[in-house]
């Protein structure tokens, strides 16, 4: 044949794709491939029951005033949300794989057009996108279906819509995969701007969350003002949610009517004309994927095969203080990462924000004398448990770096301060979000500045005791051969340890706190702070010491 541009090339295209990424031999089997089709049943089944027991949960409550019927609005929200997160996954991913994929190198070598390659990861994507929304999203429109009552052929529809709701996001996705190239390749050739837009995110979303939180009243009484609250807080809000995303608004009403329209009719002039628009959307993008986004995809895919120049300048060495040294390696290894900063963003606004939430809570609420010590032990627990949980991954942090742990034992320096160097950032970071975490409770809670002083002296105390265990976990139990064999490892014992050491040290604490403060308040903070020094003491001591052992030893 000579005309390589058919459906049979796409379609063997498609399913060799398939097959990398599904494990699609146990539906050759009979017996497998019904009890996966069984599986997957039973698993939609249970989502749909759970979104119909949430429905009814807030109907129950009278969320949306006396009425039992869930607004569409509301349906709206959670559909919104979902196609947007799917609209961003699929730019980012489409991006990947049709400009940056390692696999397209083999495709294109194949007796097919390049046509075929490109319509194949479409297609590919549509798939994933219908198996994504099998999992979730149709579960909740059959679940708000069922809960409204809906006419039986609101469930054929429903099909039909879903098919439509799955091809946008592939569509979108798509068109900005062109966009998304441009910018993400400007941005990844300048670390430090990728840095400030990380921070500046960080940043905003934090302060967006900080004023949300600070509207929650002081001394509130929920259930003298719930009818106020549904009427003028909830309803408003929906109604402004929907006419600010109308488009998405628009495709929840094309697939339910109405809550109203649902029990007794779906179409309407409005339903049908919202789905044949979206059909000419989806076309209209296609017929851009057509003609702006196949050419750049076969371009580029191309400049694969090609040699490319390096233009990175040569810049002088700087040469260090031995001691100085692995630490500016450390820190420059680790802040050229965006996924680093941006890790390292949440780590030390984490804590912080479910401190201020919690205060806020609290403040709403008018406690005893015995529970304003169930509120410090609270605050104790939540601000030490988000802290050292980010500690745990340092359990890994020598196994992962594979056989080039043992370098260390020749650079010309102690293992020590090398090992040290290496969990040296996080112990800043760790301290840093103590003191943002503790300032606002403090600030929150208004209780006196040694109070402030004392809890952010325990948490950087213990959270750096506990990172010190963490990292000797790893030195006396390597798992250096596997994470040089797989690079990865599921089930790491190290972790599991440290994981469990972090829920014990915080609910040590917090019980530590309630029951000491109640036989002397004054002093309280005192002994924990005496506790903490002494378990950073130890524990800082033992890592140094097993260090030594371990690298004279091996």
């Amino acid at each position: 044949m000579k005309k390589l541009f058919k459906i049979k090339n796409i379609y063997v295209l498609t399913a060799m794709q398939l097959a990398n990424s599904f494990d699609l031999s146990s539906y050759k089997n009979g017996k497998k491939g019904l009890l996966k089709a069984v599986f997957s049943a039973v698993k939609f089944t249970v989502v749909t029951l759970l979104f119909y027991a949430f429905f009814s949960v807030l109907a129950l409550l009278k969320v949306f005033g006396q009425s039992l019927i869930i607004p569409d609005t509301f349906l709206a929200l959670i559909f919104t949300v979902l196609e947007v997160i799917s609209i961003i996954l699929a730019t980012i991913k489409l991006t990947g794989a049709l400009y940056k994929s390692q696999d397209v190198k083999f495709l294109l070598t194949m007796p097919v057009k390049h046509n075929a390659v490109f319509f194949s990861k479409l297609i590919l994507f549509f798939i994933y996108e219908i198996i994504k929304n099998v999992n979730f999203t149709l579960p909740l429109f059959v679940a708000y279906g069922l809960f409204n009552g809906a006419v039986w052929f609101y469930y054929l529809w429903l099909l039909i819509c879903f098919v439509l709701i799955s091809l946008i996001p592939v569509s979108i996705g798509a068109v900005l995969s062109v966009l998304w190239l441009y910018l993400s390749n400007f941005i990844s050739k300048y670390k430090v701007l990728q840095a400030v837009i990380i921070v500046t995110a960080g940043l905003l979303i934090a302060q967006i969350l900080f004023k949300f939180v600070s509207l929650i009243p002081e001394n509130i009484n929920i259930l003298a003002q719930w009818n106020n609250i549904t009427q003028n807080v909830i309803a408003p809000f929906l109604n402004n949610f929907a006419s600010t995303f109308k488009p998405f608004y628009n495709l929840t009403l094309m697939t339910v009517g109405s809550a109203l329209l649902i029990s007794s009719n779906v179409f309407n002039t409005f339903t049908l004309s919202c789905f044949f628009i979206s059909v000419f959307a989806v076309v209209l993008c296609f017929f851009l994927c057509n003609a702006v986004v196949k050419p750049l995809f076969f371009k580029m895919a191309s400049k694969q095969f090609e040699y490319e120049k390096n233009n990175a300048k040569a810049k002088q060495n700087v040469v260090y203080n031995k001691y100085f040294s692995p630490f500016i390696e450390e820190l420059t290894k680790n802040f050229r990462s965006s996924k680093y900063i941006a890790y390292v963003m949440l780590q030390i606004l984490l804590p912080a924000m479910l401190v201020f939430l919690l205060n806020k809570l609290y403040l709403s609420m008018q406690t005893s004398f015995n529970g304003q010590f169930m509120t410090k032990a609270f605050n104790m627990l939540v601000l030490l448990l988000s802290i050292l949980s980010f500690n745990n991954e340092f359990s890994a942090v020598f196994s992962k770096q594979g056989a080039i742990r043992n370098f260390n034992k020749t650079r010309p320096i102690s293992a020590s301060i090398l090992c040290f160097s290496q969990i040296a950032p996080r112990l800043i970071i760790s301290v840093i979000s103590a003191f943002l975490g503790a300032y606002l409770y403090y600030f929150t809670s208004k209780v006196k500045i040694t109070e402030f002083v004392c809890v952010f002296l325990i948490c950087s105390f213990t959270s750096i005791a506990h990172l010190f265990w963490c990292a000797e976990l790893d030195v006396m139990n390597p798992q250096t051969n596997i994470y040089s064999s797989l690079n990865a490892i599921e089930n790491n014992p190290n972790e599991n340890s440290a994981t469990l050491y972090s829920l014990l040290i915080s609910i040590i604490f917090a019980f530590l706190l309630y029951f000491l403060a109640r036989t002397s308040a004054v002093t309280v903070f005192y002994k924990l702070l005496f506790i903490a020094v002494a378990f950073f003491l130890v524990r800082t001591l033992l890592f140094f010491m097993r260090v030594k052992l371990y690298y004279k030893e091996n």
